[in-house]
């Protein structure tokens, strides 16, 4: 599991990997509070003091998801805030509250590069089948009320196909940091990027493996068994992760490789559901 030991504040990374039933039913990643360590409660805790000063009476809920590891052997410590009343301004909301969360985090965890803050309403969660993944599968409520409850189960397959569509619109935000942003913003979008890709080819997969999982190693293993012509493509995709020696022009060689791979394969999964209800 991805989450943090208190143990010099060195932080080690487990896999994620959550099976699912006989049925299918897709259970939570992070399943009790004891998944979640003692270092990443006290930073949760501290979060929750700020957000209360911050958003003053407001109504929300809180979720938390194990940290992104980054190249540099820092972490990006991500939470996703739901209100559950719409501000009058909901990106200045946001805005305010990820300044509040840099200036609380300067000088006390070294070892996180940034606190990232997702903030939704409640309003947007029950009309995005998307959002409700999230909070269901891959976030933990660690405060407010459990909006994740009344919403229905996901199963393992085509209801857990929620990353295969954004693919697209993802690479080409790549290929335009490429061209125009700082080395920093580029990078993100790399690292963005390629985890997004090896989690949709994993999408591929998944109901045949039985399993989902968001750690991309395991992502890309599961998906190599059922792909063994793409092993090194997919092998080459998860080193830009962790080794800085490569070209620009490489790496996006083998993005576009990879992401008309598995666009092709999932037009089929679409084709395939057009022709069972009788759509040209």
């Amino acid at each position: 599991m991805n989450y943090f030991y208190e143990h010099d504040r060195v932080i080690r990374i487990r896999r994620i990997v959550s099976y699912t039933d006989a049925d299918g039913l897709i259970e939570p990643l992070i399943a009790d509070p004891t998944q979640i360590s003692i270092l990443e409660w006290e930073i949760i805790s501290g979060l929750i003091g700020l957000f209360t000063n911050v958003l003053h009476n407001a109504s929300w809920s809180l979720y938390f998801k194990y940290p992104t590891a980054l190249r540099s052997g820092r972490y990006i410590f991500p939470v996703l805030l739901v209100l559950h009343t719409t501000p009058e301004d909901l990106q200045a909301t946001q805005t305010a509250l990820l300044r509040h969360a840099d200036l609380w985090l300067r000088g006390r965890y070294m070892f996180i590069e940034r606190i990232n803050i997702k903030v939704v309403t409640r309003t947007d969660i029950e009309a995005n089948r998307n959002l409700q993944f999230l909070i269901k599968i891959i976030y933990y409520r660690v405060a407010g009320d459990a909006i994740e409850s009344s919403f229905v189960n996901f199963y393992i397959g085509r209801d857990s196909i929620h990353l295969l569509p954004q693919i697209p619109a993802r690479t080409e935000a790549l290929l335009h940091a490429a061209r125009k942003a700082t080395a920093d913003t580029l990078g993100a979008h790399i690292h963005y990027t390629i985890r997004l890709l090896l989690r949709a080819a994993f999408e591929l997969v998944s109901e045949k493996e039985r399993f989902f999982t968001r750690d991309v190693t395991t992502c890309s293993e599961a998906f190599c068994r059922h792909y063994p012509e793409y092993t090194v493509l997919s092998g080459t995709l998860l080193s830009y992760l962790t080794t800085p020696a490569y070209t620009l022009t490489s790496l996006l060689r083998s993005v576009t490789e990879f992401e008309n791979l598995l666009t092709n394969e999932y037009q089929k999964i679409i084709n395939a559901e057009n022709h069972a209800i009788g759509k040209n």
